[in-house]
């Protein structure tokens, strides 16, 4: 026989669950079930941001920017070097220090009058006294100084300006005019920067001037005394060259003069007179002439006597020629000696003479050293004076307003729609985290047959539900009076899967207890020996729990007769103390009629073992109602003597610590466990899994009246 669908919660063992699809389905379940948390922080984070959003004073922010000039900027700099780069990140952040000085910030308190503005810290009234005014002006640059943020923007050269007020056009004033007094301050810095440049450079230039003067005048002083007029370096020795190279060809042309006039070298020097030579070639023809003629016509010849006198007036005029020539030749000669004398005296005295301005030449060259440098200082510290005057009219700050201030159209804080749907969000992801949170750390009640297989490793073989109560009806009776209820058919369910636990051969002795007092162990024992009974065993319960009995309030005389204890004491028989339930026949009962004084000592009578060996001896299922683990050892020792142990949880109540230390104090196996009291309903509108998960599916199937009651009500 197999056990219903929704009480039946052993999970085979070969059956592998997808691991992602059961951790995404149990958020889920997670979820539904803690919904009102997550409802309840959605609704009261966003509605306090809604109402912070629509009462809280908006803040308005305006920004303006500045941009430094850098050496990426200047184009006669060259870019990307690790110095520039350093130097520009300096000037950048200088100028953020500085658009946050505190003198800056009071020139723009001053200027719009912020001292009278409540927002920062001021009243429109007048101060008493001018110490009371001073102190209003620099509590105002305090405020001032928290509602600004100068930054620089993305390790860019411009500079960033943020100011904040809850007026817009405050905002746009403060953001504008501190760019603009930073401007005008740097300029005025800078303007006075150059005039006290100047002021400390007019005194040098002007010493430097007489400096300079003064070593001019050294320097001519020196030429004039040593006759250096004129002396330029090197000159002397060009013309000592010039001179020595004249010297030369002089002594050459005088030699060879010489050698002309005195050395019978007179053909060349003849060769040298044009008249002398065209008398030697009229000669020379007029002589062969003669010679021809004297051969042909001999002596007489009248022509031959005319060319012989010819002949004679041409060798007197050459011997007279020829002696003017070599006069000349020898004066020539002489006028040589004279060029080369002249030329030799000429070269001695040029060196001699160089000798001696290079000796005084050397302290001239000192002192024109001397005076070139005075005379470079002085021109340029006049340049840089002369550049300061230039300057001093326009003077450059290395910032420039890059972008004004406009007034903003919509605050910046808070931002109504946005703060709504970030406080939104962020309770939405909060309310999640505390679901999980909740559901896994903090609430650890048993709910699931999971939990159980969890702490213990058993398996789960009944989920019983919550029972109405009814006037005059234990929910044991429901299984012959409503035996198609849900309870009914679970506790069916219980003992048919808890014969499957027992040995084949009966009869079976179960011990049912809880971790602690009020989970219904009592309710599930009547009820497991009631299902017992209707499916025609012969059951007995037996109330073990001797400080706390009462199997039914109202079941038979409870002052009247012997009871258990009796029996355990050996003042009765079984057939003494077994009495008969009156709303099930079937089950036979052995109860306490009140508690005992000394329980410990009845559990340890030897007749413990002796009633359980008769009551199998006339029992098909004995029950054993133990008393909770935590409380006493008595379920451990009855334990011993049974053939199964059924622990009792109950639902939404039982810890899981409780559930863990009741198994560390038993120290025993148990046969499986029991949910006893759930709520059908809730336990399936929270999805908690099992196979209560589909109750709604399954009602069709039950039926909580009897047939004669609907005939009643109809």
């Amino acid at each position: 026989m197999s056990s219903t669908l929704v009480f039946s919660n052993e999970q085979p063992q070969h059956q592998a669950a997808d691991t992602g699809s059961q951790y995404g389905g149990d958020l889920l379940r997670i979820l539904k079930r803690r919904k009102w948390i997550i409802f309840g922080t959605v609704i009261v984070i966003t509605g306090l941001a809604a109402l912070f959003a629509a009462f809280w004073p908006a803040t308005y922010k305006a920004s303006s920017s500045l941009i430094i000039a850098t050496s990426a900027s200047d184009p006669r700099l060259p870019t990307g070097t690790a110095p520039l780069a350093s130097l520009d990140d300096r000037l950048i952040d200088s100028q953020v220090e500085l658009l946050g000085d505190r003198p800056l910030l009071r020139k723009v308190v001053k200027d719009l009058k912020l001292y009278e503005n409540p927002e920062f810290g001021g009243s429109p009234a007048k101060p008493a006294s001018p110490e009371a005014a001073t102190a209003r002006i620099e509590v105002a640059v305090d405020r001032l100084r928290g509602k600004v943020n100068i930054r620089r923007l993305d390790r860019s050269a411009v500079i960033g300006i943020v100011a904040e007020s809850k007026s817009a056009e405050t905002a746009t004033r403060i953001a504008n005019k501190l760019a603009a007094e930073h401007i005008v301050l740097q300029r005025r810095e800078a303007l006075a920067s150059k005039r006290s440049a100047i002021d400390a450079l007019v005194p040098r230039v002007d010493s430097m001037r007489e400096q300079a003067i003064a070593a001019d005048r050294a320097v001519a002083t020196y030429r004039r005394e040593n006759n250096l007029l004129g002396m330029s370096e090197g000159s002397d020795s060009v013309e000592i060259g010039r001179l020595s190279g004249t010297l030369a060809d002089a002594r050459s042309s005088r030699s060879a003069a010489e050698a002309r006039a005195y050395g019978g070298m007179v053909t060349e020097g003849v060769a040298t007179s044009p008249l002398l030579g065209d008398l030697q070639r009229q000669a020379a023809e007029a002589g062969k002439r003669v010679a021809d003629l004297s051969t042909t016509y001999g002596s007489g010849y009248p022509e031959l006597v005319g060319l012989r006198a010819q002949l004679d007036d041409l060798n007197r005029r050459i011997s007279a020629e020829t002696l003017r020539a070599e006069a000349q030749l020898q004066s020539e000669a002489m006028v040589n000696r004279a060029r080369e004398g002249q030329i030799s005296s000429d070269l001695g005295s040029l060196r001699s003479r160089s000798f001696d301005q290079r000796a005084a030449s050397v302290r001239l060259f000192d002192l024109e050293r001397t005076a070139a440098a005075t005379n470079a200082q002085y021109v340029a510290l006049l340049a840089e004076l002369k550049q300061l005057d230039v300057e001093s009219g326009d003077a450059s700050v290395p910032a420039r307003v890059l972008g004004r201030a406009v007034a903003p159209t919509s605050a910046s804080f808070p931002r109504r729609p946005e703060t709504i749907a970030v406080a939104f969000i962020g309770s939405l992801l909060l309310g999640l985290i505390l679901a999980v949170v909740v559901e896994q750390l903090l609430d650890n009640r048993i709910r699931t047959a999971e939990q159980i297989d969890r702490l213990l490793g058993i398996p789960t073989l009944g989920m019983l539900p919550k029972v109405k109560k009814r006037s005059g009806t234990l929910p044991h009776q429901s299984l012959t009076g409503r035996p198609r209820s849900v309870f009914s058919e679970g506790v069916r369910s219980l003992y048919l899967d808890l014969r499957v636990k027992l040995p084949a051969a009966g009869p079976h002795v179960v011990v049912v207890t809880s971790p602690l007092p009020g989970e219904g162990k009592t309710t599930v024992a009547m009820s497991l020996a009631s299902a017992a009974a209707v499916l025609w065993r012969t059951a007995v319960v037996v109330d073990f729990d001797l400080r706390r009995p009462g199997l039914l309030p109202h079941d038979g005389p409870r002052d009247e007769g012997p009871d258990l204890a009796a029996y355990l004491r050996g003042t009765a028989e079984l057939d003494d103390i077994l009495t008969t339930h009156e709303g099930a026949p079937r089950i036979s009962l052995v109860a306490m009629h009140g508690p005992d004084e000394d329980p410990a000592a009845l559990l340890a009578s030897p007749r413990v073992a002796t009633l359980l060996e008769e009551l199998r001896k006339r029992f098909q299922f004995i029950v054993v109602n133990a008393p909770p683990i935590l409380a006493v050892r008595d379920a451990k020792t009855l334990a011993g003597l049974a053939d199964a142990t059924l622990l009792v949880v109950r639902w939404n109540k039982t810890h899981a610590d409780a559930v863990r230390a009741a198994a560390r104090v038993f120290d025993a196996p148990f046969v499986g466990a029991v949910i006893n009291q759930i709520d059908f309903e809730r336990h399936a509108d929270a999805a908690f899994g099992d196979a209560v998960q589909h109750h709604y599916a399954c009602q069709g199937y039950y039926l909580e009246e009897a047939p004669e009651e609907k005939r009643r009500a109809a």
